[in-house]
């Protein structure tokens, strides 16, 4: 397989599984919402806010991937595939800047005490969504690391 067609294959991968993870988790955010209440229900509802967000940017990433092939983006991007590291570095930083501003959320005390259950909820969805994000970029990061020596 040359080294073009090996890059496609490999952003083609990433993004589906970033696709599937933004659909599984907005399925699960809205049966999770319908059954419970107080943090899980906070946890539900910003799960449901970044599987949204996540949903938008796989849809367009998808539509420039598969619809428009040639446009500078991809061409670009397959030209240079330091291009897609670097896309996957960002976003490796991004991940680790989610996990940090979750672990800020859960540990700290919300004013006043009801708003708790709220910001610990958010912060567990965030942290959920943080770790899993960084398992694949990191893993994306590494294959391509391993494929540029091999």
């Amino acid at each position: 397989m040359n080294s073009d067609a090996s890059l496609q294959r490999h952003i083609s991968v990433h993004y589906r599984i970033f696709t599937i993870w933004a659909i599984v988790m907005l399925l699960v955010g809205h049966v999770g919402m319908s059954h419970t209440g107080g943090l899980w229900q906070s946890f539900y509802s910003m799960s449901i806010i970044w599987s949204t967000v996540n949903l938008l940017i796989a849809c367009f990433l998808w539509y420039h991937f598969l619809k428009r092939p040639h446009t500078p983006f991809w061409q670009k991007t397959m030209a240079n595939k330091r291009v897609f590291r670097r896309f996957v570095f960002i976003n490796v930083v991004l991940d680790l800047l989610y996990i940090v501003t979750a672990l800020w959320l859960i540990n700290r005390k919300a004013e006043p005490p009801v708003y708790q259950p709220v910001t610990v909820g958010f912060g567990r969805a965030v942290l959920l969504q943080g770790v899993f994000m960084l398992a694949i970029d990191g893993i994306s990061g590494l294959i391509l690391r391993y494929r540029r020596r091999s």
